[in-house]
């Protein structure tokens, strides 16, 4: 039985990690076309990074993008 819960405890760490890097890769696209005033694409990636993990800084850009009029 331990052995099955160190696994668990181990994939979850693990699983944990990969939404954090994505969550990161997402925000940083978004950021970058966001920079290049490609906002529809930047909504786009605020809203896949918001999905893996719900974060002020992309809730306001976020916002900042749907107020700018798309």
């Amino acid at each position: 039985m331990d052995l099955v819960l160190n696994f668990v405890e181990n994939f979850t760490r693990v699983l944990k990690t990969f939404y954090i890097s994505n969550f990161r890769a997402f925000l940083r696209i978004a950021n970058a076309y966001f920079k290049q005033e490609k906002y529809e694409e930047a909504k786009i990636y605020y809203d896949k990074s918001l999905v893996e993990k719900r974060s002020p800084e992309a809730l306001k850009k976020s916002q900042e993008v749907l107020d700018l009029n798309i």
